[in-house]
């Protein structure tokens, strides 16, 4: 009994201590997303607008490092010079990030990002169409990096880039000079975070 006693009293004082070093919070931002062609200017894709919202927890190495997964949800996309159309494709995604402040209010965050397709719609000449069959490839995968700053004690503010890896779609293509070039997600991301612990 006395054992078992010592290891409730051990495994408390363990979380206890644990748990001072993870936060939690919630995260919204404007996104400017896109897609992109590597290597190609002119692929006739342009900047949209859209926003995204994602929790936050976070985990404290210590004061300079830190480990962050943010899921949330994120409306990317695409606008087209082809007959006013839009592109808006929604994703959950999961980031993970490894956090760096070199500086007290100031961080650095780097990591990949995992996206999986939840709807795609496109609208052309102001009619829109469910184009989710379109989309081949659910998943995404990219890279995020950005910058935080905090402004008080609880919220901060940030720019992320995510480039993604995987194209959304094999039905789209891109062909310059005789070769098929590949298509994929890219935004530009300003963010507010507050975080509740």
């Amino acid at each position: 009994m006395k054992k078992i006693l010592t290891s409730i009293v051990l495994i408390i004082i363990f979380l206890k201590g644990f748990s001072q070093s993870i936060n939690y919070g919630i995260g919204t931002g404007l996104n400017f997303s896109s897609l992109t062609v590597a290597n190609y200017e002119d692929e006739g894709f342009k900047y949209k607008p859209g926003f995204q919202l994602n929790a936050v927890l976070g985990y404290s190495i210590n004061d300079k490092v830190g480990l962050r997964i943010e899921p949330g949800f994120a409306n990317k996309g695409t606008i087209l010079d082809i007959a006013d159309s839009k592109l808006n494709i929604n994703y959950f995604t999961i980031p993970l990030l490894a956090k760096f402040s070199p500086l007290e209010k100031f961080s650095i965050l780097f990591g990949p990002e995992f996206s999986f397709l939840l709807t795609a719609k496109s609208t052309i000449n102001h009619n829109k169409i469910n184009t989710i069959s379109t989309f081949d490839n659910r998943i995404d995968f990219g890279i995020n990096t950005g910058l935080s700053y905090r402004l008080i004690n609880k919220l901060e503010i940030g720019l992320r880039y995510n480039r993604g890896f995987i194209p959304p779609t094999k039905n789209i293509q891109v062909i310059v000079n005789g070769e098929h070039k590949k298509i994929t997600n890219q935004s530009f991301v300003f963010l507010i975070t507050y975080m509740i612990k």
